[in-house]
């Protein structure tokens, strides 16, 4: 398996593409950019240390943030036969 297949593979809830989730970084923030995180997470579905991650991996690591998601675009897009909505 290619690394970044196993990395997009990872299920457990300690684990990332980058690696596992060990390190703790908690900081103070404006309240405005504190409300826009809450905001923005919301309207997302995530949690805010979930978007708060994405924002920080994607500063640290942008080309490779990118490549994972283009790859998880292209395995999401194919179905299964049978598998998917069918036209009527």
């Amino acid at each position: 398996m290619h690394e970044l297949d196993e990395m997009l593979m990872a299920r457990a809830p300690y684990t990332h593409p980058l690696g596992k989730l060990t390190h703790e970084s908690r900081t103070l923030l404006p309240e405005c950019v504190g409300e826009k995180l809450v905001t923005t997470a919301a309207a997302l579905g995530m949690t805010e240390a979930e978007l708060t991650r994405d924002i920080l991996c994607q500063w640290g690591f942008g080309d490779l943030m990118d490549k994972i998601a283009q790859e998880r675009r292209r395995i999401t897009a194919v179905k299964p036969a049978g598998i998917g909505g069918q036209e009527k």
